[in-house]
């Protein structure tokens, strides 16, 4: 397991957590499952193909 992996999987420990947070702070349950999904469209991102 990587350090990736490790972190991704305490996240998801955590998202239903972070989603009632999110949904008391913005007050709409859509833009609390936007804001949780960031995450995971980061970690598909390819960033060997990023330069310096």
């Amino acid at each position: 397991m990587t350090s990736h992996d490790f972190l991704a999987d305490r996240f998801q420990g955590h998202r239903p957590h972070l989603k009632t947070v999110a949904y008391r702070m913005l007050g709409s349950r859509i833009a609390a499952l936007d804001i949780l999904s960031g995450p995971d469209r980061l970690a598909q991102l390819d960033l060997t193909r990023l330069e310096p």
